[in-house]
């Protein structure tokens, strides 16, 4: 039907306008044609390969959305796909360490980072922590096995080098679990390892598996997407 080949491209149109690259892209629309052509799509199932989001790079992932209302009489005049409501969507996600690697560069990864390595020198409760609250790290490496991650980087102020390494689990389906966590590099911080820190990804995500592997990260869970602005 016509209408599906329209849709179709109109969610790879807008799909491609959130990516930055990608080699592979698939979408399969599933519903009768009297739902779809009232704007609601029952379901929609998208697969990706080595998808960049944000600077973000992604193996592999697919998704599963359901209850989707969209604007269909932009859609069948060519233009982007647009979700009028928000959906809760279902996912699968891998991410292998040469992922992480290439987005060490992305201000939302970089951030993320900071932020976790702030939450960890609060925690570990010790005057050089204090005094390194404010530094600037430049993040340099990951390393992944299915025991644990080490993620390595320099403090700027001091041109010193620091390595942490962390198991990593779930709290909770919306909380991560950073476990027996230590800090190399900064002998003070060495001595005075984090038994655990507990990170909210707040109420749009839920995981439901976090599986660390060799070489690899993947997840399974639901997330609440927003309509665009």
């Amino acid at each position: 039907m016509i209408i599906d080949r329209l849709l179709g491209s109109g969610v790879k149109l807008w799909l491609r306008s959130q990516l930055t690259g990608i080699e592979r892209l698939e979408v399969a629309i599933r519903g009768k044609d009297r739902q779809i052509m009232t704007g609601y799509i029952p379901e929609i199932f998208i697969a990706a390969d080595a998808a960049i989001y944000q600077d973000i790079a992604l193996s592999q992932a697919e998704v599963k959305g359901v209850n989707i209302r969209f604007n269909l009489k932009e859609v069948i005049k060519a233009k982007p796909f647009q979700l009028l409501e928000p959906i809760s969507v279902t996912t699968k996600v891998l991410i292998k360490e040469s992922d992480l690697q290439a987005s060490l560069e992305s201000s939302l990864l970089s951030e993320g980072l900071t932020s976790f390595w702030r939450d960890l020198l609060q925690k570990t409760n010790h005057s050089t922590a204090e005094e390194l609250q404010n530094s600037s790290i430049v993040w340099q490496e990951f390393s992944l096995t299915p025991e644990k991650l080490e993620l390595t980087g320099t403090i700027e102020d001091n041109n010193s080098q620091i390595t942490i390494i962390t198991g990593l689990s779930l709290l909770n389906p919306q909380t991560l679990l950073f476990s027996s966590v230590t800090i190399l590099g900064v002998p003070e911080l060495a001595q005075n390892p984090v038994s655990e820190l507990a990170i909210n990804l707040g109420n749009e995500v839920r995981i439901a598996e976090l599986k660390l592997e060799e070489n690899q990260l993947s997840l399974r869970g639901t997330i609440t997407v927003l309509p665009s602005v």
